[in-house]
């Protein structure tokens, strides 16, 4: 164990050293960087000649990483900006319960005269405006995760919202709910947190639900809700 422990301590005496000189060599060339930021400004920057922070970050990154690599990257990140405004964002509209009981919630949403695609006996799905809702038997969907199912049940985690076209759209569906079998823990009333009405409520299994009218027409969200149902 001792002649181990020597050893260990050789190797990182040496690594020391080496991390030493590397750092000295850098901070050589951080001064070197900062001096002449300004110069790199007119090389890049087309006839630049102050060093403004932008110039100042590039003589900081040049001593860290080294000429090559600070150009290399600055080059790049423009690119990646563009490709990242241009790419599709993800279809995000596929949502799956894990189910305790799962004939027991399939019937849940049967009564609602939701349509339904699809029944193997161990998936279930109904089709929507502009999402699919599946159910799935929790213990397989922990097992597809890879993780545990969570163990308590009874408090809100997340809502479905479920955007109506008027306020009386709310009233309806919430007893339309109701009737079914849903908890409601808000009755519909005029919202708090944006112009228009909603209820809160939940199936038999504490998934919730948000019934939501928005009088708010020019809203990014709203907008983004009917973009994304072809509404």
């Amino acid at each position: 164990m001792a002649l181990a422990g020597g050893k260990t301590k050789a190797a990182l005496f040496t690594m020391w050293r080496s991390l030493s000189a590397r750092a000295a060599r850098r901070a050589s060339l951080g001064q070197e960087a900062l001096r002449e930021s300004h110069v790199f400004a007119v090389d890049r920057l087309g006839g630049t000649d102050r060093a403004d922070p932008y110039n100042l970050k590039i003589a900081a990154s040049r001593a860290l990483f080294g000429r090559n690599r600070i150009e290399a990257r600055s080059e790049s990140n423009p690119q990646r900006i563009l490709d990242a405004m241009n790419a599709s964002p993800p279809l995000a509209n596929l949502i799956t319960l894990g189910a305790r009981d799962l004939p027991a919630l399939r019937d849940f949403y049967r009564t609602l005269g939701w349509p339904q695609i699809m029944d193997d006996g161990e998936f279930v799905a109904f089709e929507l405006r502009g999402i699919v809702l599946a159910l799935f038997p929790l213990a397989q969907l922990a097992h597809d995760g890879n993780t545990e199912p969570e163990p308590g049940a009874g408090g809100i985690r997340f809502t479905i919202g479920v955007q109506v076209d008027s306020a009386d759209e709310v009233d309806r569906l919430t007893e339309q709910m109701r009737a079914a079998g849903a908890r409601v823990t808000k009755e519909p009333v005029d919202a708090e947190f944006f112009a228009g009405r909603s209820s809160y409520l939940c199936d038999p299994e504490g998934n919730y639900f948000e019934i939501a009218w928005a009088d708010m027409p020019d809203h990014p969200v709203v907008i983004a809700t009917r973009r994304a149902a072809g509404a």
